[in-house]
Parts: C-alpha cells; structure tokens; sequence
C-alpha cells in the first residue's frame, strides 16, 4: 500500500474512533440523565454507531485498495468525515428534543443512511476500478521497458562497431514509442518481442548478419506498432 494511503486510513481509522469515544462520554456524562426516558434518545444513538462504525469500516475498505492512485481520497473524506458531523450533530438533537416523534427520527436517519450507502457503495467501487486500471496501465507500460532493456543490453553485449549504433537507434525509438498498449497492437508487440529476443541469441552466437536483419525487422515492426497504436487513439 503507498504510505500516503495507508496514513490517510490509519488517520481515518483513529478519528472515527476519537468522535465514538468523545460523543459518548459527552452523552452518558452530561445527556443521559436528562434525556434517557425521551421516546426518540435510544433510535438516534443507535443510528449514531451504527452509522459511524459503518463510516468507519467503509474508510478502512476503500484506502485499504492496493491503490497508486489516491486523488479520489481527499474528496472521499470530505463526504465521509461531512457524512459523520451531519450524522452527529442530527443524532444529538433528536437524543434531547422530547417534542419530535420517533417515526420522523426514523424518517431522516434512514434518508441519511441511504445516502451514506451510496456515496460508500461509489467510493469503494471507484477505488477498486482505480486500481484495476492503475494495474492494466503499468502492465501495458512495462512492456515498453522490457523491450528497452532488452536492446540496451544487446548493446553492451556487441562487440561490432557497425551493430552498436544501429542498436542505440533502436532503443531511442522504442524509448519514444507510445507506452500505452492497444489491443489491435498486441500481435505486433508478441512480433516485436520475438524479434529482440532472436537479436539477443545472435549477438551471443556473434552472428552479426542476423543481428543487423533483426533490427532492421523490429524497426518495421517497430513502426507498424506505433502507427496502430496512434490510429486507436
């Protein structure tokens, strides 16, 4: 998990805690007394903790993803953390006021919970196609590296000075290739792949007739490569 992430959850996970611990001794020790026998107290103070544990629980799931990507937490706590004060203060009110009826607190605090729901419900699901894509992405991005590292190290490998600068041409045009794999462009990448590694064997077999046809191939493929993943955008 990046530790930016997993600060924010642990930070998450301690203030929801914090408001728990605070709201309840302010309530035994100060409200209980005076407004235990009002109808709607025990309804709003369980829709109290129920929602903030949820709240809770659903914060620790959502920064809990294996996610690189963490613009969608600032705003997720904003909501949630928005969620809790409205769910606190609304439950305070209706623990004291004697004159509501119980069905009107049941009314708000299910509205609020529907609410709750779905802004939970979006987070986690955002969180978790975030991640899915952020996975796909560095997949398709390594596959650019690969074959970077690949020709590098053709390069120090070869002793021909006719061979080494057509490698270093090869691997500048990789390395200014688009990163981003397309799936039309996956049959020309498996090529492209099968070409270096062939140019790889050669170079080790000093074969240098076979290394030169080789680049020269995955510069065609090479380009054929580029130009349909250009064409898909």
């Amino acid at each position: 998990m990046n530790l930016k992430i997993k600060g924010y959850n642990i930070f998450g996970a301690v203030a929801h805690a914090a408001v728990l611990v605070i709201v309840n001794i302010i309530l035994f020790a100060f409200i209980y007394k005076t407004s235990r026998n009002v109808p709607t107290f025990w309804t709003a103070y369980v829709f109290f903790m129920v929602a903030n544990l949820g709240l809770g629980a659903a914060t620790f799931l959502i920064f809990s993803q294996n996610n690189d990507e963490w613009l969608v937490i600032p705003l997720a706590y904003i909501v949630f953390d928005g969620l809790a004060l409205v769910y606190t203060v609304l439950s305070m009110i209706f623990m004291c006021a004697a004159t509501i009826e119980v069905k009107y607190v049941w009314i708000f605090e299910l509205i609020l919970t529907a609410i709750a729901a779905a802004y939970i419900t979006y987070f986690l699901i955002g969180a978790r196609h975030m991640n899915k894509n952020t996975k796909v992405i560095k997949e398709k991005v390594f596959y650019i590296r690969d074959c970077q590292a690949i020709v590098n190290d053709c390069a120090m490998m070869s002793t021909n000075a006719d061979v080494k600068p057509l490698l270093k041409k090869l691997a500048d045009a990789i390395r200014f290739s688009d990163p981003m794999s397309k799936n039309n462009s996956e049959q020309l990448e498996l090529e492209l792949k099968e070409l270096l590694y062939n140019m790889q064997v050669a170079i080790s077999n000093d074969a240098n007739a076979d290394v030169k046809d080789a680049i020269n191939q995955a510069q065609i493929v090479l380009a054929r490569r580029n130009s349909l993943v250009r064409m898909s955008k």
